[in-house]
């Protein structure tokens, strides 16, 4: 973060990838649960050095700027209060008020979340607007399930067979439309080895087995409710027209 970004920060108001600390003599004990949070969610800035005044930011700076960044950057390597040695980027940005610190936690990687503090997983941080909030149990599982070797959407659903659970509608339909964007890829193979190919199904022992991700794109209504007893929808918008789309 350059010295005029940070200007132009001090202008607005914390939110999901800010967080402000005023720190003049000693790292606060909260900052951690930020550090959980961004590592946990989309990564973020911590300033150290500023004071909130009413509905504004002041730089009042850092006074022992030594001593605070020793100790809040020595913690992030230790792993001993978070979980994981946290790969942050430091910088100082001096003003008239005195030294602003700034630090960048990104975002953690799968393997490492959820970053928790004091070695106990309830102690997991996610970021909401501008706020740190405990992570739900379900958040929690979540993650944990995310990190394993074979993450949730390539879980092999051995119950269910590849043969009979899939609608040949949807997948022809997606296979005309890869085809048609990259025309004579894969058109060799059947429906169950394309699908094979491109790791909507599994092979194990000898059986082809639909994933959980196979199963919600392209399976019959009555296996899906079996994996997905209530509806939800996953929207993403894309601003532009379906054709532009490579």
């Amino acid at each position: 973060m350059t010295r005029d970004e940070l200007i132009e920060k001090l202008k607005g108001y914390e939110w999901r990838d800010i967080e402000f600390k005023e720190a003049s003599f000693a790292v606060p004990r909260d900052v951690y649960e930020t550090v959980s949070a961004f590592s946990n969610t989309d990564g973020g800035h911590i300033i150290f050095g500023v004071k909130q005044k009413g509905g504004s930011f002041e730089v009042v700076g850092v006074l022992d700027v030594d001593k605070v960044q020793n100790d809040f950057l020595s913690t992030l390597r230790t792993g001993s209060k978070v979980s994981i040695v946290v790969p942050v980027q430091e910088s100082a940005i001096d003003f008239e008020n005195g030294t602003v610190l700034v630090f960048f936690i990104p975002e953690a990687t799968r393997k490492n979340k959820p970053v928790h503090l004091d070695g106990n997983f309830r102690e997991s941080f996610i970021r909401h607007g501008s706020t740190d909030q405990h992570c739900t149990d379900d958040e929690i599982r979540r993650f944990i399930r995310d990190a394993s070797d074979t993450p949730y959407d390539n879980e092999p659903l051995e119950d269910i067979s590849a043969d009979a659970c899939f609608d040949d509608e949807v997948v022809h339909w997606y296979r005309a439309e890869m085809n048609r964007r990259n025309p004579g890829r894969h058109q060799s193979l059947n429906d169950l080895e394309f699908m094979h190919e491109w790791g909507f199904v599994a092979e194990k022992q000898g059986r082809l087995i639909p994933t959980r991700a196979g199963l919600l794109v392209f399976g019959k209504a009555k296996y899906v409710r079996q994996i997905l007893p209530r509806p939800v929808v996953d929207y993403q918008r894309l601003d532009f027209n379906a054709d532009a789309w490579t």
